[in-house]
């Protein structure tokens, strides 16, 4: 039977053995959903970086491709756009290439490279993100990005998410198990989330738009993967 695990931060990728596994990795708040969001407006590729310094230059010299990201939540200074989904509109990025960072979406996912085959997920696609790598036959990884390098709420009620749809198709963790019985016990996900940090966080600095579109369960069936450090829409 495939095993399915949850990491619930980016930390804990060292050291852990990726190879021959599919990860899923989650940044509900917000990366990941800008990812899908971005796809889903047909973009056509979107690359991951570390530092806002090394995108900054990279565009100095294509200045066709479109900056986006965070820190602490807010917008970097020089960038296109920030970490909010609600900028990423068909009018926009259509048929363009993207270059991120963020403070825990991207970093996760550049320290995943090792795996078979890297996923993007948040809740808007739980359900088709997580019957996709069910296909693909690999023990799966939900790899949390975490706030900071820490646990977070958010990302975990997702995995539970993601995992309800499954569960009688794996063997899971017991921290899989966890975030399963989390997500069962509040499937009102906005709900639930509500008193949790990095949700204030947010709309602390005004961005309840973006919570409200981030946290709505299941309202497309885009993928992204991520290969040769590219993400593109799984056709």
């Amino acid at each position: 039977m495939i095993e399915s695990d949850v990491l619930v931060s980016h930390k804990l990728i060292e050291g852990k053995d990726l190879i021959g596994k599919t990860v899923i990795v989650i940044d509900t708040l917000r990366a990941s959903t800008v990812m899908i969001t971005a796809l889903a407006n047909q973009a056509k590729s979107i690359r991951c970086v570390l530092e806002p310094e090394e995108a900054l230059k990279y565009k100095a010299e294509n200045p066709e491709i479109i900056l986006g990201g965070e820190r602490h939540a807010l917008k970097i200074d020089g960038f296109d756009h920030s970490n909010s989904p609600l900028e990423y509109s068909q009018e926009l990025v259509a048929g363009k290439n993207l270059m991120m960072t963020t403070s825990n979406g991207t970093r996760t996912l550049l320290k995943s490279e090792t795996a078979e085959t890297i996923l993007i997920g948040c809740i808007r696609n739980a359900k088709a993100v997580i019957h996709h790598a069910l296909s693909l036959k690999k023990d799966i990884i939900l790899m949390n990005a975490g706030t900071d390098g820490e646990f977070t709420l958010d990302d975990f009620i997702t995995a539970g998410a993601m995992l309800h749809e499954i569960k009688d198709e794996v063997q899971m963790s017991d921290q899989a198990l966890s975030a399963l019985l989390i997500y069962e016990a509040h499937p009102d996900i906005h709900s639930a989330l509500s008193d949790s940090l990095h949700y204030r966080r947010l709309k602390g600095l005004g961005l309840t738009a973006d919570l409200d579109y981030c946290l709505q369960k299941n309202t497309t069936d885009v993928i992204g993967i991520m290969a040769a450090g590219l993400i593109k829409k799984l056709c």
